[in-house]
């Protein structure tokens, strides 16, 4: 491109074509991609009022009272550089020595090839942008797999940086050469091992359709189970282009295989889990070339992809990725037989006898669990199959240059898939009966609980009732002890007066004497009586400190025990 084109970027456009007044000035700014709300802001800001206008966001033509000067695109291109240099980096791609630019609007997916969905390019690369952190490994952390096969021979390289990459694609493209560019994952939920610069590089080189976008976004870190459930066919678009014969047309098809593998995690419930592989074919029939993208391929599709014939064909690629994804789904099912099968037994031969309930009937809530656990297994396995076999439906209606190929051994898979459909849909109708069965159990176990319980709480009402019975006749005891002991007491109050004096009489120290002549009673105390009342109140002094030291010492008593007792639980 010249200098005087890259400087003013502008090209006049006669206003007749969209019948406009005279004026206005139509323009339209090429080669560079200007981002749409920048280039309004700029034009908001020279012509208020909405003097100015976009009509197209991939290239920009603009309705305007007059023309941008090349002062003003060349500053609305200088922002828009750097607005966009956080966003996309400027593949330098160096070819014989000399390095070429590509523009942002050329590079995937704003651009490639063609698309089944009306697709708002620019909202895509948005997206693309948006989510590459989370789809994609740094520049310095790429390792993919190009594999070229041609009738000569099959070449394997292994790209880790992101130049080599860049001039890979730049390269010649040969003509009757199947090319398959492995990008695995770092692991079942982590990044593809590759860049976003690295993608976009290949699949503009190679024209993948954008369409291969729903595909993508379907891999990446993810933090929980989002996306799983999706997948199948995305989209098979044929070119319109002039083809050599009328059974190969060029194509561009793409969609999300599900298998079931072994991941090697101990102390875990279930050892299988459910991954995907992602594939697009780009088939050129011009060229007779063949490009295959398989993200996430697992280990067996890598080590067959090494021991293919330089004879093999774009079908066998479908063929052995989707006989791959087919093979394990009848061990997986094997495996969750088995414990449907346990769970059975479990529950069939359980006892249930009145008499031995509590100590035979073994089946528990946490067998329901279980059994929900597996029917949610079971169910995810059939809806994988169902998204595998849009697949097998899709490909036996696909171009004749592949459908010719791939008829026999899709149908054969397909048949394959129906059948173990239709063995998890059976599995799931006999794991039906069996939640039936444990639940049945489960309240039948409820009731005979409630029933004992109830009989329990018969038991101890009765008990109640004879302890209150026994209550009642131990208050009516007391009741005549009570009367009893009164009657002594007031008994002891009326002779316990005599019993003074009779004692106090019988020490001598008091004496009643009767004189025989005068018939006079005379009472005599002796001078010793004082002795009597000092022992009295010595013995009344002893017996009560008696009994205060006794009290005292039972309160220290306690006093220690208690502060014993707290430090022990303290300890």
């Amino acid at each position: 491109m010249a200098e005087e084109t890259k400087e003013e970027a502008v090209q006049d456009i006669d206003p007749a074509d969209f019948d406009l007044p005279d004026t206005h000035a139509v323009q339209a700014l090429e080669e560079r991609y200007i981002k749409a709300s920048v280039l309004k802001e700029v034009l908001d800001k020279k012509w208020p009022k909405n003097a100015a206008m976009i009509t197209n966001l991939s290239y920009h033509i603009i309705i305007a009272p007059e023309e941008l000067t090349s002062t003003e695109i060349r500053a609305l291109q200088k922002r828009m550089d750097k607005a966009m240099e956080s966003l996309f980096a400027t593949a330098e791609q160096v070819q014989d020595g000399m390095a070429n630019s590509i523009p942002s609007t050329a590079k995937w997916p704003s651009s490639g090839g063609q698309s089944l969905y009306n697709v708002d390019l620019p909202t895509l690369q948005q997206n693309f942008v948006a989510e590459s952190d989370k789809l994609f490994v740094g520049d310095d952390e790429i390792d993919i797999t190009i594999v070229e096969i041609t009738a000569e021979h099959m070449t394997t390289r292994a790209f880790t940086d992101i130049d080599e990459i860049e001039r890979y694609s730049l390269g010649p493209q040969n003509a009757n050469t199947m090319r398959l560019i492995l990008i695995p994952q770092t692991f079942s939920w982590g990044e593809l091992e590759i860049s976003a610069r690295a993608v976009q590089a290949l699949f503009t080189a190679f024209n993948i359709s954008p369409g291969f976008w729903s595909t993508l976004r379907l891999f990446g870190c993810k933090e929980n189970a989002a996306h799983e459930s999706a997948g199948g066919f995305n989209e098979q678009v044929v070119s319109s282009s002039p083809s050599l014969s009328e059974d190969d047309e060029s194509f561009n098809m793409s969609y999300t295989t599900k298998h079931a593998a072994l991941h090697g995690r101990s102390n875990v419930y279930n050892p299988y889990s459910i991954r995907q592989m992602g594939l697009h074919h780009k088939h050129d029939a011009i060229s007779k070339s063949n490009t295959f993208v398989i993200l996430n391929p697992c280990d067996a599709v890598t080590k067959r992809i090494q021991y293919l014939p330089s004879s093999v064909s774009a079908a066998d690629i479908h063929v052995l990725v989707l006989g791959v994804a087919t093979q394990n789904w009848n061990d997986y099912l094997d495996y969750l037989e088995v414990q449907c099968a346990d769970t059975a037994k479990k529950a069939v031969l359980a006892n249930v006898t009145e008499n031995d309930a509590h100590r035979s009937l073994n089946v528990q809530f946490q067998d329901s669990q279980r059994i929900q656990k597996l029917q949610d297994d079971i169910i995810r396995v059939s809806h994988m199959l169902s998204l595998n076999s849009s697949i097998f439906t899709s490909l036996l209606s696909s171009p004749p240059s592949l459908t010719l190929l791939t008829n026999s051994a899709i149908s054969t898979l397909t048949t394959q898939t129906t059948i173990i459909e239709s063995r998890a849909e059976n599995l799931l109708r006999r794991l039906d009966g069996t939640a039936m069965l444990v639940r049945s159990i489960l309240d039948w176990k409820a009731l005979e609980t409630l029933q004992a319980s109830s009989r329990t709480s018969a038991e101890l009402a009765q008990l109640a009732r004879d302890d209150s019975v026994v209550s009642n006749h131990l208050a009516r005891k007391a009741t005549q002890d009570a009367r009893t002991l009164k009657t002594i007491t007031i008994l002891t109050l009326v002779y316990l007066p005599a019993s003074f004096v009779a004692t106090l009489l019988g020490t001598q120290y008091i004496n009643v004497h009767k004189n025989s002549a005068s018939e006079h009673i005379s009472i005599q105390v002796s001078s010793n009586l004082w002795i009597f009342f000092v022992l009295t109140v010595l013995l009344l002094l002893a017996t009560v400190g008696g009994w205060l030291f006794w009290e005292w010492r039972n309160k220290v008593f306690d006093r220690t025990a208690a502060q014993r007792e707290k430090g022990a639980k303290i300890v």
